[in-house]
C-alpha cells in the first residue's frame, strides 16, 4: 500500500509545477487537491505549514504565492575570491551561497556551467580549520567546491571576483563569470546604486514588519524580489549592506534598527520589546527650557499608584530623574535607572524603545547633557522609566501638556497624586489607637501579612531591621 502524500510533499509539487504567480487561495486548492484534508479548516492547515516551514521555498506578496525558483532565476551574486580559494581553485560553499541554494540540493549535486554554457569539472573538497574558543581549540570542516581547471584557465587571482547567475534554483544549477578585482572597481557606482536599491528593499521590510526586527536569512529572498532589477549587475553581500546603511545594523543573524543593544536593551529585548536607534538632542533655546512639561507617572505594576509632576524643559534627564526618585521615595545615591522613549508603530505592530540615558548615580553621563525640551515630546508622548535593574521598577510616562510657567512658583513641583489607601501601624493598633504607617517591616513581615509601623514605633521597635517607605 502507497504512504499517503504528505502536506510538504503536496506543497513542493504544486510549487514545482507553477510557471507563474498564482493566487494564494488558488495554490491551497492545489495543495489540497493532491492532499485532500479531514480537517475542520484545511485551508488554515495549510498556511499553517506555508509560514512556519516555508520562507525559503516560496514567497506570499499580495495576496500571491511566488515560488523561489522564480524570484532567483537569473538573479546573479559576487564572490570575492581568497588567497586560499585562489590557490587551490575552489571556491568556498560559503553562507552567502548557500542563500542562493535550495535546502536539499547538497554540495555534491551542484552543477556549474561557465560563461559559454559549457559544463564545468567540480571535485568536493574538505577543508579543515582551527579556532580558538572560550572552551579551547576547535577544528571545523568546511565544503569547498574545486574548479581547479576553470580557475586556472582565467587565471584568477585573490581578491577577484566570481559572479555567479542562478539558472535553476531548483536543480542546483549556476553559471560562473569571472571578473578581476580592477574591473569590479571601476563599476563602483553600479554596485552602489544596487547596494542602495537593496538597502531599501530591507529597510522596508524593517518598517513593515510586525515586531521591528528581522531574521536576515528570512528576509534575503523577499528583499531581492522587492529590487527593481534582480537580475541587475550584483552589489555586495546583504549583511555587508546593512552594516554600511546608517538605519539598520545587524549581527549577522537579527536586522535592527541602527544602534547595537547595550545592556539595558538587551533585557527589552528578552521581553519582546524592540529598541532602535538613539538620536542626537538639538539644542534647546531659553524660551523652551523655561517651559513647563507635565507628566503623569504611574507603576507599570501597579497603575493605581500615580504622581503628577510639573519640570522645566531645562531640566536634565539626570535632574528628571532626580525628581522621580524623590517623589517615589527611592534612594538617590544608590542604582543604575533609565529613560526610554516609547515610538508606536501603527497598529498590529509592537513599538519601538528609543533609549534615552542610562543614569548611574556615581558617574556622569548622557543624561547630563540631554535636556527634557530636546526630546520634542509632545502631548501624550509615553515614556519608560525603569528604576533599578535588579528589581527592575517600571514606570510609564506620559506627557499631559506643555504649558508656560506660573509666576512665583517652584519647580519642580508634585501637583496631583492617586487617592492614597492608608496602611496603619500594627503597634498603634494594639495600643487602640488608629494611626498612618510610614514604614513597613520586612524583618517582622511573614508571607502575606506585613508589619506597618509608624514613625515613633519604627524608632522604639524597629530600630534594627530592614524597613523600606510605603508609598502611598
Amino acid at each position: 500500500m502507497n504512504k499517503p502524500m504528505s502536506y510538504d510533499d503536496a506543497i513542493e509539487a504544486v510549487l514545482a509545477r507553477m510557471e507563474g504567480p498564482v493566487p494564494y487561495d488558488e495554490f491551497i486548492a492545489r495543495v489540497l487537491e493532491l492532499r485532500p484534508s479531514q480537517a475542520k479548516n484545511p485551508t488554515q492547515t495549510i498556511k499553517s505549514k506555508v509560514r512556519f516551514g516555508w520562507h525559503d521555498r516560496m514567497l506570499v506578496v499580495d495576496n500571491e504565492v511566488i515560488p523561489t525558483h522564480m524570484v532567483l532565476a537569473g538573479v546573479r551574486f559576487a564572490l570575492r575570491v581568497s588567497p586560499k580559494e585562489a590557490e587551490a581553485g575552489a571556491l568556498l560553499c560559503s553562507m552567502q551561497f548557500r542563500e542562493y541554494m535550495k535546502g536539499v540540493v547538497s554540495p555534491e549535486d551542484v552543477r556549474f556551467e561557465d560563461a559559454e554554457g559549457k559544463p564545468l569539472s567540480v571535485e568536493l573538497l574538505a577543508w579543515t580549520h582551527s579556532e580558538k574558543t572560550i572552551f579551547g581549540v576547535d577544528t571545523f570542516t568546511e565544503t569547498a567546491l574545486g574548479l581547479s581547471d576553470w580557475f586556472r584557465a582565467n587565471r584568477i587571482q585573490p581578491d577577484d571576483f566570481v559572479l555567479v547567475t542562478v539558472i535553476d534554483w531548483n536543480r542546483g544549477h549556476y553559471r560562473l563569470d569571472h571578473e578581476t578585482a580592477r574591473r569590479r572597481r571601476k563599476r563602483r557606482s553600479e554596485i552602489m546604486d544596487r547596494n542602495q536599491a537593496l538597502a531599501d528593499a530591507i529597510f522596508q521590510l524593517l518598517e513593515a514588519s510586525h515586531e521591528g526586527r528581522l531574521f536576515g536569512y528570512e528576509v534575503f529572498l523577499p528583499a531581492v524580489a522587492l529590487l527593481p532589477d534582480p537580475q541587475g549587475y550584483p552589489g555586495d553581500p546583504w549583511n555587508v549592506v546593512v552594516q554600511a546603511d546608517p538605519r539598520m545594523v545587524t549581527d549577522g543573524i537579527w536586522i535592527n534598527y541602527s544602534a547595537a543593544p547595550s545592556s539595558l536593551q538587551r533585557v527589552l529585548i528578552q521581553r519582546g520589546d524592540i529598541v532602535t536607534r538613539k538620536r542626537t538632542p538639538k539644542r534647546v533655546s531659553r524660551h523652551e527650557a523655561q517651559r513647563v512639561y507635565r507628566f503623569r507617572v504611574s507603576l507599570e505594576h501597579n497603575k493605581s499608584f500615580w504622581r503628577e509632576i510639573e519640570i522645566p524643559g531645562g531640566y536634565t534627564l539626570s535632574q528628571f530623574d532626580d525628581t522621580l526618585r524623590d517623589v517615589f521615595l527611592y534612594e538617590a545615591d544608590d542604582h543604575l535607572s533609565s529613560f526610554t522613549q516609547r515610538v508606536s508603530r501603527g497598529r498590529g505592530k509592537l513599538p519601538l524603545m528609543v533609549e534615552l540615558a542610562v543614569i548611574n548615580p556615581f558617574d556622569e553621563g548622557e543624561a547630563e547633557d540631554t535636556q527634557v525640551a530636546a526630546l520634542e515630546l509632545v502631548p501624550g508622548d509615553r515614556l519608560v522609566y525603569v528604576y533599578d535593574f535588579g528589581d527592575w521598577i517600571e514606570h510609564r510616562i506620559e506627557l499631559k501638556q506643555i504649558a508656560e510657567p506660573e509666576a512665583e512658583v517652584e519647580y519642580p513641583r508634585l501637583v496631583a497624586q492617586n487617592r492614597p489607601r492608608y496602611k496603619y501601624c500594627k503597634a498603634c493598633a494594639a495600643e487602640g489607637r488608629k494611626v498612618v504607617a510610614t514604614y513597613g517591616c520586612e524583618t517582622c513581615s511573614e508571607g502575606r501579612h506585613p508589619v506597618y509601623i509608624c514613625d515613633d514605633h519604627a524608632m522604639e521597635l524597629h530600630e534594627d531591621h530592614w524597613t523600606y517607605d510605603i508609598l502611598y
